[in-house]
């Protein structure tokens, strides 16, 4: 934990490795750090790829950065199939469910497709 009394910087405590600030703006770098989104570099993307992704971009009125940002937060913001059928495990032992997993796995296909 930084606390720094000479106004450059107020960390007050520190959560989940997150540092929370009595200020608005974190003035120490380690805080500013901490506080910054992370960046992601894909290499080795094919032309044509990049070039699909732009396009669909621009028809979105998007930069290629902020559509792809978006496109990555989608399927991170949703629990992936193994969390879930793991999840499903769960409750069927502790329910007594017979209800088969290529029913479960039919059952959200229909889901995805609504």
């Amino acid at each position: 934990m930084y606390a720094v009394y000479d106004g450059i910087c107020a960390v007050s405590e520190l959560l989940d490795g997150c540092f929370i600030h009595a200020g608005s703006i974190p003035q120490h770098e380690t805080c500013r750090m901490a506080a910054m989104p992370k960046s992601v570099t894909i290499r080795d993307v094919p032309d044509e790829v990049r070039d699909e992704l732009a396009a669909r971009a621009a028809r979105s009125g998007r930069s290629l950065q902020e559509y792809l940002r978006r496109e990555l937060i989608k399927p991170a913001s949703k629990p992936d199939l193994e969390s879930v059928l793991e999840r499903l495990e769960r409750r069927r032992r502790a329910g007594g469910s017979s209800l088969p997993v290529s029913s479960i796995l039919s059952y959200l296909d229909q889901d995805r497709r609504q």
